[in-house]
């Protein structure tokens, strides 16, 4: 058997140094610490054979797929270059938008008694969310077959009628 020691240090502050202030000794059993780790035979693609390989996404715990967003930002940018980590926090930025818009699309069809999410739902949830909103609809972005915003101008709307008492004093003023 072989002995660990551990020092825990602590500051005094009445004498301004580190001392020692207590020990620990663990007991630690030969053959599980001192074992080798076994070798893995590397095969010629760089895979080691009964090792399972996870994706980008998996890793992440996204939905979406970290390596065509990470694609589709290297075509986008040119000359320069994308790491590894912006596509996958870009991802994740994008599955958040997503997340939000399909709540609350799913609330307005709900709201609507329809079972099916249409581009007019996904237009009233933009427009339901001022963050949405900024970054789409206010920069342009049309929604095809979404229809118009529901907001009629007070000028459009038909005029109100003026209450029964006051309709029958008016008609017999008329009459005279």
């Amino acid at each position: 058997q072989r002995r660990v020691t551990w020092g825990f240090y602590l500051y005094n502050s009445s004498t301004q140094t580190n001392k020692m202030s207590t020990e620990m000794i663990a007991e630690v059993s030969a053959p599980a610490a001192l074992a080798p780790a076994p070798e893995l035979a590397v095969k010629k693609g760089g895979r080691v054979p009964g090792v399972k390989t996870q994706s980008k996404t998996s890793r992440c715990g996204l939905r979406l797929s970290v390596s065509r967003i990470c694609g589709k930002m290297r075509a986008d940018s040119g000359r320069y270059r994308v790491s590894p980590d912006a596509a996958v926090e870009m991802t994740a930025a994008l599955e958040y938008m997503i997340d939000e818009l399909l709540q609350g699309a799913t609330s307005q069809a709900k709201e609507r008694r329809r079972t099916r999410i249409t581009n007019r739902d996904i237009k009233m949830a933009i427009e339901a969310d001022s963050e949405l909103s900024k970054v789409t609809l206010d920069r342009g972005v049309i929604i095809p077959r979404s229809g118009v915003a529901p907001n009629i101008l007070p000028v459009l709307l038909p005029k109100k009628r003026k209450s029964a008492g006051s309709s029958t004093a008016t008609a017999s003023a008329n009459a005279l």
